[in-house]
C-alpha cells in the first residue's frame, strides 16, 4: 500500500506570509503540534484552524532557511522518548497567537 504524505500552508498561514513579505517583517513562530489523525489518513485543507486530532506539542528547536531552496524553511522539534503510543498522521506549526 502506498501512501504520499505532504505538507500545506493554512489560509491563515498564507496570509500571514504575504504581510510579513509586504511589510518585510519576520512571522513568530510559537510551537510543533502533532496528531495522529483520529486513527486514519485524511487529506488536511487550507481552512483547517487545529489538527483533528492533536495529541502532543512542543516547542521549535531550530528553524533554518533551506541550504539549496531559500524559499524553504526547515522547522524542527524534539519529541521526548517519553511520549508515544500514537502514529504521526498529521503535524502543524502555530504561531505565537496560536493560529495553525
Amino acid at each position: 500500500m502506498s501512501e504520499k504524505f505532504y505538507s500545506l500552508v493554512t489560509k491563515v498561514g498564507q496570509a500571514q506570509i504575504a504581510n510579513a513579505l509586504a511589510l518585510d517583517k519576520k512571522i513568530e513562530f510559537g510551537d510543533f503540534a502533532l496528531g495522529d489523525g483520529g486513527g486514519s489518513t485524511y487529506d488536511p485543507e487550507e481552512t483547517q484552524q487545529v489538527l483533528k486530532n492533536e495529541v502532543w506539542k512542543g516547542k521549535i528547536t531550530s528553524l533554518t532557511v533551506g541550504e539549496k531552496n531559500p524559499n524553504e524553511v526547515v522547522i524542527d522539534t524534539y519529541v521526548p522518548s517519553d511520549v508515544g503510543g500514537f502514529t504521526i498522521r498529521e503535524f502543524g506549526i502555530r504561531d505565537k497567537e496560536g493560529n495553525l
